[in-house]
């Protein structure tokens, strides 16, 4: 009985290696996909940040590269371009609540504390 135990044990062992063996062949080629993938993506975040690209700069790229057929990039360059019109729209309100709400400058008076 312990000898049957252990020979399908060992079946069930030599069945699972070969499993695992033959995912990672078949998934190899989809992970180094997924790796340059996400390489070009940094890069084309990275790009997009140190650069003066507006919204509509980066709306047109990603028509231009969904008429290439290249949608993964159309979809980063528009997802790029909401945040980016999300960052103006906001750069925008900081400037209104500047000009709007001016700094109050507070003088110190030895130790007595602060006043305005």
């Amino acid at each position: 009985m312990n000898i049957l135990l252990l020979i399908v044990v060992l079946a069930l062992a030599c069945i699972l290696l070969l499993a695992l063996v033959s995912a990672r062949r078949i998934l190899a080629p989809q992970a180094a996909a997924w790796r340059d993938c996400a390489v070009e993506r940094d890069s084309v975040v990275t790009h997009v940040y140190h650069s003066t690209y507006t919204s509509d700069d980066l709306v047109c790229d990603a028509d231009d590269a969904m008429q290439r057929g290249d949608v993964a990039r159309a979809r980063l360059l528009q997802d790029l371009a909401e945040a980016q019109n999300v960052r103006d729209r906001v750069r925008l309100a900081e400037a209104r609540w500047q000009r709007e709400h001016p700094p109050v400058r507070v003088r110190q008076h030895g130790v007595r504390g602060l006043e305005a």
